[in-house]
This record gives structure tokens, sequence and C-alpha cells, in this order.
């Protein structure tokens, strides 16, 4: 298992698995960063957490959090969340 892999599931348990119901959802054509991110966030980590752990500005966090939510056509984070939901059952 690389580091990268073995650092995230060390902090998130679970990232695996939904990281790769994100990403293969072909409907929403989200990149790979952009369906971290967001398997990170569904797991309750913070968007402070998210930058150590991906090694990443805030200000990259957040535009990767403000593509993806284009690309869902939602409004809010809330929506995506509720979106997210509906992928990942």
């Amino acid at each position: 298992m690389n580091g990268f892999a073995f650092d995230v599931e060390n902090r998130a348990p679970g990232f695996g698995f939904i990281f790769c119901k994100i990403v293969f959802c072909k409907e929403f054509k989200l990149s790979k960063r952009e369906s971290e991110v967001l398997a990170l966030i569904y797991l309750g980590i913070s968007v402070n957490e998210i930058s150590a752990i991906l090694c990443r500005a805030l200000s990259t966090i957040y535009k990767h959090l403000e593509n993806a939510k284009n690309k869902l056509n939602c409004d809010n984070l809330v929506a995506v969340g509720i979106k997210l939901a509906c992928i990942i059952k």
C-alpha cells in the first residue's frame, strides 16, 4: 500500500470504499482530487485536516470543493452531502 493510502486510511477508516464509489460514478465527471476531497468531507474530516492530509493549500481544497459543488449541480455543501449519500449507498 502506498504512503498516501496508508496515511488516509489511518486517519479516515473507510476512505478507500467511499472514494471508489465516488470516483467510479461517471455521471458527474469528478476529478480524482475532487473525489478524494469529497470522500474525506463525507467522513467528517475538516477542511484544515484535508489540507494537511493531501499536502495542499487550504485555498486549493476550497477550490476543489467549489468545482465539485458545481459539477454536482449543488448550491451548497449540504446538498453535496445529500447527493454523496445517494452515490455511496
